[in-house]
Order: structure tokens, then C-alpha cells, then sequence
């Protein structure tokens, strides 16, 4: 394939697009741990998820917020074909209200598009939240689609950081 021609956002979209959860793996200094979790994301890829505080995940971010990720569908695709996306970058618990306005319409747009977002801001803001928004900034995503490179000779595809670093 050549890879000039790929409309990356529109690939990176569709993979995001097949499912609804992603395996996102943190570490504190000795150890690693990997989680699912219900995902949104935003034009720039930036991804966003709900947690609680006392979560590992959450507990292994406030000390490293390094994370990597993969973002797959189970269900298969063409017969033997496999598609998902594998990234790493820096997540962080979102504080302020402003970043808690987008990540509410990203989320809630995603996984309640029927219902007004602005109505779960106060949700999630404040001193009494429950479930604390994460947003991870991603610095480098990778492709695996079988439908579009060969998985022998072409193998994982690095996405160009102009799709997604503004």
C-alpha cells in the first residue's frame, strides 16, 4: 500500500470507532498493571476515560504517567483479518473545569449520545467527584490492519505525529 496516499485520521477513526474499550497499562516504580476501560476521544486523539481514585491504574498514574495502550475489537473483521491500534503517551487526572467541559462532551457524546453532556459537568468537578476524568496525550500511535499491510512484510504502522500533535 502506499502509505502516502492513507487518509491516517480516517483509519485511526475506524479502528477507535469498532469497539468501545481499551487495555491501558501503567507501572509504578516495580511493577505493571493493565486495565480496560470505556474510552472517548477528541479530534486530536487524545483519549479519555473514568476512573475512581483508589483504583491501581489511577494510584500507578498519580506516580508515572507514562501509559501505553492498545485499542482492538474482539469481533473478527474479513476472515482472518485483525485490526487494532497500540499507543503510548502521558495520561493525567483532569482538574480543572474547563478540561473537564471537554472530556464530559467527548465522553458522554461517545457513550450517551442521546442525553445533553452539559447536564454530567458537575459530576465530575469538584471535591465530592467519585469518577475523576483521565486524559492520556498520546506521542506515538502504531496501526496493525491486516486489510491494508501485509502483516509479514509491513508489520505495525507508525501513524505520522501531524494526525494527532497539534
Amino acid at each position: 500500500m502506499n502509505k502516502k496516499k492513507i487518509d491516517w485520521k480516517r483509519h485511526v477513526k475506524e479502528i477507535m470507532d469498532m469497539t468501545d474499550f481499551m487495555a491501558i497499562t501503567t507501572s509504578n516504580k516495580s511493577e505493571t498493571w493493565t486495565n480496560p476501560v470505556y474510552f472517548a476521544y477528541d479530534d486530536s486523539f487524545n483519549l479519555y476515560f473514568l476512573s475512581l481514585l483508589k483504583t491501581k491504574h489511577i494510584q500507578n498514574i498519580s506516580k508515572n504517567s507514562r501509559v501505553s495502550g492498545a485499542i482492538f475489537s474482539t469481533k473478527k473483521l474479513t476472515e482472518d483479518d485483525v485490526a487494532g491500534i497500540q499507543f503510548s503517551g502521558k495520561a493525567s487526572i483532569i482538574q480543572s473545569k474547563s478540561d473537564i467541559e471537554k472530556a464530559t462532551k467527548f465522553y458522554y457524546g461517545r457513550s450517551q449520545p442521546k442525553i445533553d453532556y452539559r447536564k454530567k459537568i458537575n459530576d465530575h468537578f469538584g471535591k465530592d467527584v467519585k469518577y475523576h476524568f483521565v486524559k492520556i496525550i498520546p506521542d506515538e500511535i502504531w496501526i496493525f490492519d491486516t486489510r491494508y499491510f501485509d502483516e509479514e512484510t509491513e508489520g505495525r504502522q507508525k501513524v505520522p505525529s501531524k494526525i494527532y500533535k497539534k
